[in-house]
């Protein structure tokens, strides 16, 4: 289902959507904006829309989007609709979503506290990581390819 910026003029002439259509915005006014939207819909079924599902997080605001990739994973509070490569968008889904993030309360924006802990531990786990993948670098054996130099 493909829907263009015509039919999309007519679903808010109709009452049935509000639509708002700018140029770029400076870095402020957007994070205005999206702050005062109840929710939006991240349209891609590929990509990144990892700064905005932060993004969201952040400011309070309902994230919709696709169940491919790894949106969900990284936010519980993610609502998400089918759409992907092969099979396409499907609306019913993306109606549901609509209508879950519509009916309930705003999700509660994050905690300025909660957001340094995470970042915290996402620090100590890459390190972590690095010192393992070091450590088992620096015992194994050369490759050939290594000793050839």
């Amino acid at each position: 289902m493909r829907v263009d910026a015509g039919r999309l003029r007519q679903m808010h002439d109709q009452g049935l959507i509000e639509l708002d259509i700018r140029p770029y915005l400076p870095e402020p006014e957007l994070l205005g904006l999206m702050a005062r939207a109840w929710a939006w819909v991240l349209p891609y079924r590929f990509g990144t829309h990892s700064g905005w599902v932060e993004l969201g997080r952040d400011l309070g605001t309902w994230v919709i989007a696709p169940d491919c990739g790894f949106y969900a994973a990284q936010n519980p509070g993610i609502l998400t609709y089918h759409n992907t490569e092969a099979t396409g968008l499907d609306a019913k889904s993306l109606r549901s979503a609509v209508h879950a993030a519509v009916t309930q309360p705003r999700p509660r924006p994050a905690a300025w506290a909660e957001r340094m802990i995470e970042r915290d531990l996402a620090r100590a786990s890459h390190e972590a990581l690095y010192e393992q993948v070091r450590t088992i670098r620096a015992g194994a054996p050369a490759s050939p390819a290594r000793e050839r130099r």
